[in-house]
Order: structure tokens, then C-alpha cells, then sequence
């Protein structure tokens, strides 16, 4: 029953000196049933978890527990890492001195090669949603960036506009004084003339500085829209 037995099987004497293995735990760490005599446990078990096993061992031999189970690595002939769940159990003699253990193994590798995929994408899934989360910052900077140098244009514009039509108001009412002849004619009649190409250009200036202040009003959503009726008839003359 011992050999045949389809879950790996050991009996081991207390210092763990092999007393016998069955062909279940022969192919399990990938030796031949001749060589398994030469082996000893700390020889196969990965070395970060031989502290867990001996201590095991340990307190099953000092009476503290009667049976012990530990998850641990073991290294197959091949190099290859396998998982065992490992459960020990302690068979005394009739003074109640150790005399061997069984133990028995169930191959967990699969169970623990699936967990270490899972945890590996979830691992990648947390370094994607942080990826994320530093694009949508890195977004929301450049939208209050974007927001911040549109702010500072519209108040640009606000102001250069201010700045500008102060003066050219001065400009069209003087020129009007000048070629309405207020104080006095002005001489030669194309003084007057000039004096209306000067009229012209500076309203068309102001028409336009007056353009960019509604603009910057409409970018900063203080455009206040007063309806009313207009002819259409000087707009189509100017056009044409």
C-alpha cells in the first residue's frame, strides 16, 4: 500500500536520515528509487524554507504537537522548483520515544504557479491604473495650464484693448475738432480731406479693439447679449 500509493509518501527517522520512499515520491522530486537512500530532506528543500521544516520537526519531537504541516519548495534532480504540502506525523514506540515519521506530500505547484500569475497581474494592473492615474493628473495639469494661459490672454486682450482705445477716443474726437475747423479753418480744403481719412481709419481701429474686448467677454463668460432691431440695409451696403 506504502509503495503504490499515488501521493508521495516518506518514512524518515527523527535526524531525517530516509528510511524509504514510494515511486510517487520518486517521480515527485525526479529521482530513481535506488538513489532516494542518498538523499537527505534539507538536501531537496529550498533553503529559505528549511528553518520552517526543522522547527516543525522540532516541536512535533518535543511533545509540543502531535502532527505538523508546512507548504515548502523543493528542488527536483532536473533543477526544477515544485510545491508540496507537507504533513507529518510522528510514530513513538511503547515508551513513548520517536521512532520515525511518516510523511505524506500533495503536489501543490499548480495551485501556487496559478497564484503567482494572479498576483503577477495584479500586480500589473496596479502599476496600470497608477500609469493612469499620473496620465490623468499629468491631464488635468495641462487642462489647468491650458485654462490658466487662456485666462491671462483674455485679460491681456482686455487690457491692451483699454490701453489702446483710451488714446485713439482722444485721436477721433481732436480729429474731429480739426476737421470740423472748431477753432478756426484749417486752410487748404485737403487738410479736410485728410482729416477724414484719419476719422475713418481710427474708427475702424476702434471698431476692431472694440471686437477684441467682446471676445475677451465671451472667453470669460461675461458677455452680456442686449437684443434689438437692426436694418439690415447698412450692413448689406457695407458688405457690397
Amino acid at each position: 500500500i506504502f509503495h503504490n500509493a499515488p501521493m508521495p509518501m516518506i518514512m524518515n527517522m527523527p535526524d531525517g536520515t530516509l528510511v524509504r520512499g514510494n515511486q510517487a515520491y520518486a517521480d515527485f522530486i525526479g529521482y530513481d528509487m535506488d538513489e532516494l537512500g542518498t538523499i537527505h530532506w534539507r538536501q531537496i528543500t529550498h533553503p529559505d524554507d528549511v528553518e520552517a521544516d526543522s522547527a516543525m520537526v522540532d516541536a512535533i519531537i518535543s511533545g509540543q504537537t502531535d502532527t505538523g504541516s508546512i507548504e515548502k519548495r523543493y528542488f527536483r534532480k532536473d533543477g526544477r522548483m515544485v510545491w508540496g504540502m507537507l504533513r507529518l506525523n510522528l510514530i513513538r514506540d511503547v515508551n513513548d520515544e520517536p521512532v520515525y515519521f511518516i510523511a505524506q506530500i500533495i503536489d501543490i505547484t499548480e495551485i501556487k504557479e496559478a497564484q503567482e500569475a494572479l498576483q503577477m497581474a495584479r500586480d500589473e494592473q496596479a502599476k496600470q491604473a497608477e500609469r493612469l492615474m499620473v496620465l490623468n493628473n499629468e491631464l488635468e495639469a495641462a487642462r489647468l495650464a491650458a485654462e490658466a494661459a487662456n485666462l491671462n490672454k483674455s485679460e491681456f486682450l482686455a487690457q491692451m484693448s483699454h490701453e489702446l482705445r483710451t488714446p485713439l477716443n482722444s485721436i477721433v474726437g481732436f480729429n474731429d475738432l480739426i476737421r470740423d475747423e472748431m477753432h478756426g479753418p484749417l486752410g487748404a480744403d485737403i487738410y479736410k480731406e485728410y482729416a477724414g481719412y484719419i476719422g475713418q481709419s481710427a474708427q475702424h481701429l476702434l471698431s476692431m479693439i472694440n471686437d477684441l474686448l467682446d471676445l475677451s467677454k465671451i472667453e470669460a463668460g461675461k458677455m452680456q447679449i442686449d437684443p434689438e432691431w437692426q436694418s439690415l440695409r447698412p450692413l448689406l451696403d457695407t458688405v457690397v
